[in-house]
């Protein structure tokens, strides 16, 4: 199904949902928006994208059920210091061209910039005017901020072995 059609939903159940009807309203981005009842009478306006891409089901007790599998399974790998650990030791990608992830070259600034993010909190955001010292900087983060999850995830593989 396409949300940009008008596809009609009425009736249909989405998790706890069962769509009434269309409003005249749009989100920010410009998604259509339906009138919904939760199981429990609760009269909502939802977004039909997340309605059919299962972002929103009406599960808030358990929130696991509303979840999508994925998202469930990233929740056992953070640590306590909410660090996603596969993250820590993920390869760079294949268009970086500084060969460190978290360095790369800032246009605009015209400057070489070391970034390191830790529970969602940018920890390291510098520029440098050569390439090395980026790369030094980005690197004393990372044994500042991610050391202990790295032990952490190589214990965690280790038993999973």
């Amino acid at each position: 199904m396409s949300q940009g059609k008008k596809d009609n939903l009425e009736g249909q159940t989405f998790g706890k949902y069962k769509i009434i009807g269309d409003t005249p309203n749009r989100s920010n981005r410009g998604d259509r928006k339906v009138l919904a009842r939760h199981e429990n009478g609760e009269l909502s306006e939802l977004n039909v994208h997340e309605l059919l891409n299962g972002k929103t089901t009406g599960y808030r007790k358990n929130k696991e059920k509303g979840k999508k599998l994925g998202e469930i399974n990233k929740k056992k790998y953070v640590n306590a210091d909410g660090i996603h650990l596969p993250s820590i030791n993920a390869k760079k990608r294949s268009d970086n061209k500084s060969g460190v992830r978290g360095v790369f070259y800032d246009k605009r600034r015209k400057k070489y910039r070391a970034t390191l993010k830790v529970n969602k909190v940018l920890v390291l955001n510098e520029g440098f005017e050569e390439l090395n010292d980026a790369i030094l900087a980005r690197k004393n983060a990372e044994n500042k901020y991610l050391t202990k999850a790295r032990k952490e995830y190589k214990k965690m593989k280790g038993e999973s072995k």
